[in-house]
This record gives structure tokens, sequence and C-alpha cells, in this order.
């Protein structure tokens, strides 16, 4: 893992951070077999494998999650809307703080040469 840019690097720690995010959201009300439970389910093993796939130089690995990203922000967005629960200003601090994390993330993958030259080639 020497030869991985540290753009790289700072992006799958981003990417861990969504992880994270996703298995705190399983651990909050609804609970039970739903629609939230399978998608944040699904996504935090998605983002922990992309992760993996991209500190391994796997040029896929960033379009796949490029898209993912850029899906769950839109996501986001509709999900901030529908926020009504008692602790919604909890649960809008955290959407804002993964939007952010995403778009660093997302910068951190695509700006810096030496990320782009390590996925792409």
């Amino acid at each position: 893992m020497a030869d991985v840019p540290a753009p790289v690097v700072w992006a799958a720690a981003c990417v861990a951070l969504l992880v994270v995010e996703h298995v705190f959201a399983l651990a909050t009300p609804p609970y039970g077999l739903h629609v939230p439970f399978f998608f944040h389910s699904t996504f935090a093993v998605l983002y922990a494998w992309l992760g993996l796939m991209i500190l391994d130089g796997t040029g896929w690995a960033l379009v796949v999650l490029t898209v993912l990203l850029a899906t769950q922000s839109v996501g986001r967005v509709f999900v901030w809307r529908a926020e009504d629960r008692s602790y919604a200003w909890a649960v809008k601090a955290l959407l804002a703080a993964g939007f952010v994390v995403t778009a660093v993330a997302l910068a951190l993958l695509w700006i810096p040469d030496s990320a782009r030259s390590y996925l792409v080639g």
C-alpha cells in the first residue's frame, strides 16, 4: 500500500466514514426488514468493497463508486426533505456531513493527477 497515492488513501478513508454512517443508520429507528434496512446494509457492503478496490488501483471501481456516491447525494436531498422525526435535526446534520464527506471523496478521486493516473492509467 506504500505506492498508493495519498489522495486515494484519503478518499478510501472518506468511503470508510460513509460505511460507518450506513451502519449507524441501521441502528436507528425504524427497525425491521424494510427498504431503508436493505438500502443501508447493501450500500455499507458495497462501499466497503469499493473502498478496498480503489486502494487496489481498480479503475472500474472508480466509475462504480462515483455513480453510487452521486446517486446517494441526490437521495440525501429527498431524505432531508422528508425527514420529520422528533430528532430530525440530528439526522439532517448527519446527512449534511455525509454530503460533505462524499464531495471530498469525489474530489480526492478525480481532481489530483496522481489519483486519476493510479486508478485510470
